[in-house]
């Protein structure tokens, strides 16, 4: 099988961090015997005139590399630019949080960007003849016209090569942490504060220090992805406040880590630490979100997650759930 996929973000020597969760999904899906090319347009580094690119070049790629279907990894201006560019080869869609979710954001150009981004989703949609979403969530909001039959909910993998428990005392000496602090790790997002919760993981940290905890919010803020394990081992737990998600990779990492959650219930956050003893579910307030801290501060355990990410999330399951879908897709387009 022959897979092109198109995406808008990948690994760059400038810009690392970007579209990591997508390399290592493209890595295990060749590790299993698909056939992969990338057509990447890197609006990440050379911003929206790749997509004008994309509506040039696009149909030529899909004329040299004939594959069996079009992946297109995400939804937005990207998959508006390409769907309509496949010719006759089935194309699939994956969908990610905010191309489909709307997300109250304070600045203005960011919002109507976001706003414009979810129109294309709907557009791509309109030629698109599958779809996947990240989390049972985010169904609702798939058009109400598109075939449900065609839609697939499917979270992406963890690498558990990349992300394994370490020594806390040992994390912590690397990152130069102080070793009687109770450290929460929170991924900081300056662009989206309201939706992400910033202010609301500040808040709740000062109400712990008003109750004698001697928290500390660590945020990491340009760490290669491949050194975010190490900042997981280092944590006592980790804080996401978000208003909404798809499936968010870091609360999978951390799990893969043995490293406590509290988190609001977003996305498919419930469905990952169901059953984990020492994880929490909070209200999106600071004073909920205080007190779920201070039970994993006052009640500490070391928690038995990384078994349950194996189980059900990692890049191995994944990419043989992935080929399946393939599989089913390009036998229903023929049809």
């Amino acid at each position: 099988m022959k897979v092109l996929i198109a995406t808008n973000m990948y690994p760059t020597q400038k810009n690392p961090k970007s579209g990591t969760y997508i390399e290592q999904q493209i890595s295990s899906l060749i590790a299993n015997g698909i056939d992969v090319k990338i057509a990447l347009y890197n609006r990440v580094d050379n911003g929206w005139k790749e997509y004008y690119k994309g509506l040039f070049t696009f149909k030529n790629v899909v004329k040299k590399e004939k594959p069996d279907l079009v992946h297109i990894m995400y939804g937005g201006i990207l998959a508006a630019s390409l769907t309509w560019r496949t010719l006759y080869v089935p194309t699939l869609i994956s969908f990610g949080g905010s191309d489909l979710i709307p997300s109250p954001v304070e600045n203005l150009w960011v919002r109507t960007r976001l706003r414009v981004g979810r129109w294309g989703s709907y557009w791509a949609l309109r030629k698109a003849q599958g779809a996947i979403v990240k989390a049972k969530c985010m169904l609702e909001y798939i058009p109400p016209w598109f075939p449900k039959e065609k839609v697939w909910v499917l979270p992406n993998g963890v690498n558990l090569q990349r992300f394994f428990p370490m020594d806390k005392l040992e994390c912590r000496k690397k990152l130069g942490w102080n070793e009687h602090e109770f450290c929460i790790m929170f991924s900081l997002n300056e662009i989206n504060r309201r939706s992400k919760g910033n202010e609301i993981a500040e808040a709740a940290v000062q109400e712990l220090k008003r109750r004698g905890i001697p928290a500390v919010l660590k945020k990491p803020n340009r760490i290669p992805h491949s050194e975010m394990a190490v900042w997981m081992n280092a944590a006592d737990v980790f804080l996401l406040t978000s208003e909404h998600e798809g499936s968010p990779n870091v609360i999978k990492e951390a799990l893969a880590c043995n490293t406590p959650v509290v988190s609001t219930d977003v996305g498919d956050v419930a469905e990952r630490i169901e059953g984990i003893k020492g994880c929490y579910l909070t209200e999106r307030n600071a004073i909920d979100v205080a007190n779920a801290l201070e039970k994993v501060y006052r009640t500490p355990i070391q928690i038995q997650s990384r078994q349950k990410v194996e189980n059900e999330v990692s890049l191995e399951k994944i990419a043989k759930k992935l080929i399946e879908i393939y599989h089913n897709f390009i036998q229903n387009s023929e049809k």
